[in-house]
């Protein structure tokens, strides 16, 4: 092979690589936010305010805890374990 044989097929490669970036790159661009879509203006995503907050963490043995979460005047209680974690 000569040195133009190697010359086009470092191109062929470079327009592949280019192509599989833009792709991409198209791709990254059309699926971005999917899920804030339907966000309401109460949504978390929405929310002006940083009043997101743990009140109180309750170890019940070594490795579950119970947090309790708030934001503004809702109040979530988690349950958490070593492999799992349930919303009460």
């Amino acid at each position: 092979m000569e040195y133009l044989d190697y010359l086009y097929y470092f191109g062929v490669l470079a327009i592949l690589i280019l192509a599989i970036y833009v792709v991409m790159a198209l791709l990254k661009k059309i699926t971005s936010n999917r899920g804030r879509d339907t966000a309401t203006t109460n949504d978390i995503f929405n929310s002006k305010s940083n009043s997101l907050f743990i009140q109180e963490v309750l170890p019940i043995d070594q490795k579950t805890k119970v947090i309790i979460v708030g934001r503004d005047n809702v109040r979530h209680v988690i349950l958490i374990g070593e492999n799992y974690s349930n919303l009460i």
